[in-house]
């Protein structure tokens, strides 16, 4: 399984619209996990019947690892973690009270005990809408909606954080966006354009020398065997920023537009799967709120 596996409609939402047809978790029902945001992960995406999904790993446990435009907040920077004892809880946004279980810090990778949110979802033929309000810390209480909306040739993502909490929630959000376009594999037929030339790569890993960099594109040489990641490739403090990723032989193309504070760009990917991410930068004082949205425009040529 290299792209995105169908649950059916016990485990999942169906949202249709003209030839779009989108698969989202029921939460908790298919991923448990604590790293993931909850709410509204999208797990196939397919227009025309032709899917733009993948998958994280492909013998994973579905109930701890990534598909499709699965979102996190806070992956390192998490609320309280670092003032808390062990044994006590802190508030992962989306995903519920996690225990502490070492004295290390915080690590996404792990898994931790947790408390998980309580939810309502209202929903329609091309829309649904996920809102949690967890008050069980009250330092960091707030409210939370995510909202998918459908058209013909996309959707947008819609997000609304309400600080109800003492303190300031000083935190980060990224879609992970694990894309596998027509199920092929990572190699020289695909390509990703970014809205902004490529900045300085803070951070990378590239053993097989196969990712290129040329003004704001990425290209591979051959087919990828191996783990990649860059860090880092856009500059900060930007208002809005996009890629897009094509695959020359099928004809496929997917493009997400942020509105938000761009914090930063990474690019994540290995055989089977390219993840771009754009991190949102999230400061919110106590009784304000903050909304942003993500964009996504699919083609077929």
């Amino acid at each position: 399984m290299k792209c995105a596996k169908e649950y059916g409609e016990i485990m999942s939402l169906i949202l249709n619209k003209d030839t779009l047809q989108i698969q989202i978790n029921e939460p908790g029902e298919v991923y448990t996990g604590s790293r993931f945001d909850w709410l509204g992960q999208i797990t196939s995406i397919k227009l025309g019947g032709k899917e733009f999904c993948g998958v994280e790993t492909l013998n994973g446990d579905e109930s701890t690892m990534g598909q499709g435009l699965y979102n996190e907040f806070g992956i390192e920077k998490v609320m309280g973690y670092d003032s808390i004892h062990l044994g006590e809880s802190f508030t992962k946004i989306g995903v519920g009270q996690l225990k502490k279980n070492s004295f290390n810090k915080y690590m996404f990778y792990k898994e931790y005990i947790n408390n998980p949110i309580k939810y309502e979802i209202t929903r329609d033929i091309d829309r649904v809408k996920f809102t949690t309000n967890d008050t069980r810390n009250q330092k960091y209480a707030y409210k939370y909606i995510k909202e998918i909306i459908l058209n013909s040739r996309g959707f947008d993502i819609l997000y609304s954080l309400e600080n109800w909490g003492s303190e300031y929630i000083d935190t980060n959000e990224y879609a992970h966006n694990f894309l596998n376009l027509d199920c092929n594999n990572i190699d020289s037929k695909y390509f990703l354009c970014l809205s902004e030339n490529i900045d300085c790569k803070r951070e990378y890993i590239n053993p097989e020398k196969k990712v290129n960099f040329e003004k704001n594109c990425v290209t591979f040489n051959s087919e990828i065997k191996d783990v990649f990641f860059f860090s880092g490739l856009i500059p900060e403090d930007l208002t809005k920023a996009s890629w897009i990723l094509k695959h020359e032989k099928s004809g496929l193309s997917i493009k997400e537009e942020v509105n938000a504070n761009i914090e930063n760009l990474n690019i994540w990917g290995t055989a089977h799967v390219i993840s771009p991410e754009i991190f949102v930068k999230i400061n919110i004082k106590p009784g304000e709120k903050y909304e942003w949205s993500r964009s996504y425009k699919l083609n077929i040529c």
